[in-house]
């Protein structure tokens, strides 16, 4: 139980708190006895301190939503401050304008939503807290569009009740065209996640909605997903998604994915497999402490990279973009700078090659980034590079021949990515400069050196 009071006095009475109570000032009279299980969250505290079973905590920002849902409005805060970084905020279930973050970054030590209060996140705004606890009712919102996703990196275990509730949005680009997905919550059922977002059906069986998991032995996005589907999404696992029309589907759950991640990928087939990124905030991609660095061991050595699903590809039919450690591997129309991807935004998923020995994928708290980036965005500069096109008709397809110093003209693991075929159609590929693996590569990495002096097979 929450509740919330402005002020408590009194001689010769007994409070009893067993849940949480949020004050904006306490003051312990003479004779007042305090007792209870639960915890005290007061702006101020007068008299003497309470029994060890509760805490009280000093200098709070309380929220009271008194002129509108603003954050950085300061009448909206008890003592007329706006939350600074490290703070301790109590959002109470009185106030009748819940807060909402907008077009901001901001940190926190801690954050309390009481009952039947909500605090959302919009799409151009992060939050970093320590600990957050969401009591009954309380509802924590991340929102999403074609700009961009809210962000939440979230340090220690959240405190939830059972019938707290998040609510998670990630921004569909394409109608009625097919994205990987991942989900950030706990306790999502896929056939409620249908059902609730409207996804597309089979025409042939309207019972079937346009939600699959890679089938690792079949080599292909099966089954569909059915209204009656009680499973929950996986965490680490993605999914092939298709919504009838562009804009935002929503998990609910009951918590978010926090700490180390563990997916165990499949090894059998062509040992590919569709995984995604866990959490409420972006993940590092390549790098010094990204995906492709942590797991570099799990992975086929001819394929250490991310492939992403591009819609926009091939005449709007598909086909997969591939991020490594080089800059230069997610090419597209314009240039290779424009598309250049670092890192993976809040509920996308992607596929990589597993090793045939397997071993556990793993997503580390170290790889969140507060970016509210979408699919295809955060562009560097990159190596120097070649892209070579084919087309036929709307077909088309890339290959990248790039060049770095410390490159071989062998394998080079991250930098020598071999080709996912996402189109039967139409594929352009070259092959190792030294012969020394058969595998069709979609980037190739020279030394510079080599730049006039080596036939590369195409």
């Amino acid at each position: 139980m929450v509740t919330q009071v402005f002020k408590i006095t009194g001689s010769g009475t007994t409070l009893v708190i067993n849940g949480v109570l949020i004050c904006f000032e306490v003051f312990q009279a003479a004779g007042v006895v305090i007792e209870g299980d639960g915890s005290i969250i007061a702006g101020k505290f007068n008299g003497n301190a309470p029994p060890e079973t509760i805490t009280s905590v000093t200098g709070v920002y309380i929220w009271t939503g008194t002129v509108s849902s603003d954050w950085e409005t300061e009448s909206n805060w008890y003592d007329g401050n706006v939350p600074v970084t490290g703070s301790f905020v109590a959002i109470g279930p009185l106030p009748v304008n819940p807060p909402v973050i907008d077009n901001t970054s901001i940190s926190l030590g801690s954050v309390y939503i009481a009952i039947s209060q909500s605090l959302t996140i919009n799409p151009n705004a992060s939050l970093s807290v320590d600990i957050a606890n969401m009591y009954s009712k309380g509802i924590l919102n991340i929102k999403s569009d074609a700009t961009g996703t809210g962000c939440l990196l979230l340090n220690n275990n959240p405190v939830l009740s059972t019938d707290a509730e998040v609510n998670v949005e990630r921004y569909l680009q394409g109608a009625a065209k097919w994205q990987i997905i991942s989900s950030p919550v706990v306790g999502q059922q896929m056939g409620e996640f249908c059902t609730v977002n409207n996804l597309r059906t089979n025409p042939s069986d309207p019972s079937e909605y346009a939600l699959a998991p890679y089938n690792v032995v079949a080599d292909n996005w099966s089954p569909l997903t059915t209204a009656i589907i009680t499973g929950e999404f996986v965490a680490g696992k993605g999914y092939s998604a298709s919504s009838p029309a562009a804009g935002t589907v929503t998990f609910t759950g009951t918590s978010i994915n926090i700490g180390e991640i563990n997916y165990i990928p499949e090894t059998s087939g062509n040992r590919w497999n569709s995984i995604g990124n866990p959490y409420t905030s972006a993940v590092l991609a390549s790098g010094a402490g990204s995906f492709l660095d942590v797991n570099a061991n799990v992975l086929d050595p001819a394929y250490v990279g991310l492939y992403v699903w591009d819609y926009s590809l091939n005449g709007n039919t598909g086909d997969y973009q591939v991020i490594s450690n080089g800059g230069y591997t997610f090419p597209g129309p314009g240039g290779e700078d424009e598309l250049n991807q670092t890192s993976i935004a809040l509920g996308q998923g992607f596929v990589v090659k597993a090793k045939s020995t397997g071993g556990a994928i793993s997503f580390t708290p170290s790889m969140q980034q507060l970016i509210n980036n979408t699919p295809f965005k955060s562009a560097e500069k990159s190596d120097p590079a070649l892209r070579l096109t084919v087309k036929s008709g709307t077909l088309e397809n890339n290959t990248v021949v790039a060049f770095k110093n410390e490159a071989t003209p062998g394998l080079d693991p991250g930098y020598d990515i071999g080709k996912l075929k996402g189109n039967t159609n139409i594929a352009l590929y070259t092959k190792l400069v030294d012969k020394s693996s058969d595998v069709d590569f979609a980037v190739q990495t020279l030394p510079e050196a080599a730049f006039e002096l080596r036939v590369i097979p195409l």
